[in-house]
């Protein structure tokens, strides 16, 4: 089963990074969605950027940090940052035309509007500005991986598949683009192994919600994005209450969607250790066993987790259970 996880320069510069993908390399072709995209999100000409080109660069860098810190002050206190990041986006579109800053910096911005579209969830015009960066850097790790990780947030697995297969193939041995691309390829096609993993027989008692979860309250803000989630529950949920707020929080957001798998692995990592913290050694295995369970492609992180759960029966004092636990690591190695 596959896991669910789901005419101005700027314009011509992504017109033209799109129409040369096909001819200038061998990465996959872009989808057919993604040469329609307009150039331009419908509120451009209602925003003032603030831009200045007559100024000297360091002070459109330093205006451009004061926008980026409004935006991460907002995120960490549930405040919904839309207006900054579309005025961060022009502003920074703007300074990528500018003719005195340095083709790796001019790289960095192309990298951070989209970082900042996918913070607005506007994930194609995301995935158009990794593509144009992956256009002219083919050998770019992060880049590609960010790009397929749009495809997945758009339920286009077609294109996420081919671009983790093109990395895949591309870079070789234990390198990080072949290791990305691998677990990609197996999250996609919904590769399984062959090891067993056999379940305490305490498992269905501790399916539901723990007996204090309705004494908790928990105020999670409207997200526009899983990010906005992962860096809000850290600085804005209190850690009162032995840990059983932030336990709380990290297992609702594992219901925001779209949601990539590599993202859903690691809010199960962290739930598993909140539960772990509080004392429920029971929930947290059940969390952590997710991770082997559905997404055992990922060899890393399955044998990490299979490490925890087995310590886990060690607080439990079920030294059989640790055991079996340990016996499968090697298969999920494999």
């Amino acid at each position: 089963m596959k896991p669910k996880c789901k005419f101005s320069l700027f314009g011509f510069i992504t017109f033209v990074s799109l129409q040369s993908w096909a001819y200038a390399s061998q990465l996959p072709s872009p989808p057919e969605w993604l040469r329609k995209l307009q150039p331009q999100p419908a509120w451009w000409l209602q925003v003032e950027a603030g831009y200045d080109d007559e100024t000297t660069a360091s002070n459109r860098w330093f205006r451009l940090k004061g926008i980026e810190r409004r935006i991460s002050s907002a995120v960490r206190n549930g405040k919904s940052p839309t207006e900054d990041r579309r005025k961060l986006i022009k502003y920074l579109t703007l300074f990528t035309q500018s003719g005195d800053i340095s083709s790796p910096d001019r790289t960095g911005l192309i990298a951070e509007i989209a970082g900042t579209y996918e913070g607005l969830a506007d994930y194609q015009r995301a995935a158009a500005k990794h593509f144009e960066i992956v256009a002219e850097h083919t050998q770019d790790e992060i880049s590609l991986h960010a790009l397929g990780s749009q495809y997945e947030r758009l339920g286009d697995t077609n294109s996420a598949l081919r671009i983790y297969e093109f990395m895949l193939s591309t870079f070789k041995g234990n390198t990080i683009g072949a290791q990305i691309g691998k677990v990609g390829v197996a999250f996609l096609k919904g590769a399984t192994n062959d090891c067993k993993l056999e379940k305490p027989e305490w498992w269905d008692r501790y399916q539901h919600q723990p007996d204090w979860w309705s004494n908790v309250t928990v105020t999670m803000p409207e997200f526009s994005c899983f990010k906005d989630g992962f860096q809000y529950i850290p600085s804005g949920i209190p850690k009162a209450q032995d840990g059983k707020a932030l336990a709380k929080a990290w297992t609702l957001l594992l219901d925001f969607s779209p949601i990539t798998c590599a993202e859903k692995i690691i809010t199960l990592r962290i739930a598993a250790s909140a539960y772990s913290k509080i004392g429920d050694h029971h929930r947290a295995i059940e969390w952590a066993w997710q991770i082997p369970e559905g997404f055992s492609g990922d060899t890393s992180s399955s044998t990490n987790a299979l490490a925890f759960i087995a310590s886990e029966f060690d607080k439990l004092a079920e030294p059989q259970h640790a055991r079996e636990i340990r016996n499968a690591i090697p298969c999920f190695s494999k």
